[in-house]
């Protein structure tokens, strides 16, 4: 069968190359996306990491300041904050 637009096998063919690429489009794009989002999780854990090891004073101050945001005294904190500084895998993870 003719169309005006020349065989339906052609327009056929047309719509199912651009069904594949727009796929093939989506998936790059969200692969790419999640290697970006992998690579700036394990840039910032190293950070967090670095910084736990040699600014601890800095660091605990920062637990003090986010905890101070809901309502939490340095008095209560700092229970919290001594935790921490027995587990810095822990620490790391709070701070993520």
């Amino acid at each position: 069968m003719k169309t005006s637009f020349g065989s339906s096998k052609l327009v056929i063919s047309g719509g199912l190359a651009k069904l594949f690429g727009g796929s093939v489009s989506m998936g790059l794009g969200a692969y790419l996306a999640a290697a970006t989002d992998r690579d700036q999780y394990i840039a910032e854990r190293k950070r967090e990491e670095d910084e736990v090891a040699n600014k601890p004073e800095d660091e605990k101050e920062e637990i003090y300041e986010i905890l101070e945001r809901y309502g939490i005294g340095r008095d209560a904190s700092g229970l919290v904050v001594r935790d921490l500084e027995r587990n810095p895998e822990s620490w790391v993870q709070v701070r993520e």
